[in-house]
């Protein structure tokens, strides 16, 4: 081709484009002169047209409103929407409640929206070192429609059965079961140690020395005391450490006014089998923890 038709060919697309360009620019708003067909087939619409579809948009928002408001859909309905009112929103920060003993009646505090509780039941008692009776069950712990069963007290032999948790929607946990004691034979005095109790997410299980009583679970940890320890005459057979109170979790979207509750006590621990062999220890007392929000 010639530089003369190649620039001819060049000034007609343009005179084309400016075409184009112009109808889409300067054409109106409705009607079949809108929509303008490009060369390629496909078609668009003129500012003129777009411009007044975002108007007739716009005009299907209702008007008004006052501070604060927001629009809202109505329905499923395409442009259904209301100027709406957001619920009041307090500024009171989340507050924390801990029942760490007796019974009772928690009242929700006011201006509440919801609530999460967690509650552990009391520890099982130590065995005994030598003693085949068990330490003490511990309490269980409620709080409306919630259990967590205390621990099962240990003997020197058996560790006791955790509690299970139950009624809650976001855990039912099972409790930790106690260590064994220390074995020791020997001919003349033999020292053993009882088991560590079952311990919880809020403390651990108590402990024991060699030939020493066992120790006492923290007050509202819901762990198990420790097995008694011993220094007996040719043999030595620590106590198993007490087992764990369960442990139950639920979030309450819309709290009741009240609920009844009840904290388990710890477990009592076992008393030694004779007179070289010392006690288990206390399991640990339950508790309830609450924490209140006032914003969802």
């Amino acid at each position: 081709m010639s530089l003369g038709s190649d620039l001819a060919a060049a000034i007609s697309q343009i005179v084309t484009n400016a075409a184009i360009l112009r109808a889409v620019v300067q054409g109106p708003a409705s009607g079949t002169n809108s929509i303008v067909t490009l060369p390629d087939g496909s078609q668009v619409k003129t500012l003129a047209r777009v411009a007044a579809e975002v108007v007739a948009y716009l005009a299907t928002f209702p008007a008004g409103g006052t501070t604060g408001q927001v629009l809202a859909k109505t329905s499923n309905t395409d442009y259904a929407v209301a100027w709406s009112t957001l619920p009041n929103q307090s500024t009171t920060a989340p507050t924390f409640h801990a029942l760490t003993s007796g019974s009772g009646t928690w009242n929700l505090p006011g201006g509440a929206k919801w609530m999460r509780v967690i509650a552990v039941g009391g520890g099982g008692g130590g065995g005994g070192a030598n003693n085949t009776s068990p330490g003490s069950t511990g309490g269980s712990t409620t709080f409306g429609a919630l259990t967590a069963p205390g621990g099962a007290g240990s003997t020197h032999i058996a560790a006791g059965a955790p509690g299970v948790g139950s009624g809650g929607n976001v855990r039912n946990q099972a409790g930790t079961r106690g260590d064994p004691g220390s074995w020791n034979e020997v001919s003349a005095s033999a020292s053993a140690a009882g088991g560590t109790g079952g311990s919880t997410e809020f403390g651990p299980g108590g402990t024991c020395a060699y030939a020493s009583g066992g120790g006492a679970a923290n007050a509202n940890s819901g762990a198990g005391g420790a097995g008694g320890g011993t220094n007996a005459v040719g043999w030595a057979l620590g106590g198993y450490g007490g087992s764990s109170g369960g442990i139950v979790e639920h979030i309450y979207s819309a709290p009741a006014a009240s609920y009844s509750y009840a904290v388990g006590a710890g477990g009592a621990g076992a008393a030694g089998g004779d007179g070289y062999s010392a006690a288990g220890g206390a399991g640990g007392s339950g508790a309830i923890f609450i924490w209140v929000h006032y914003n969802w």
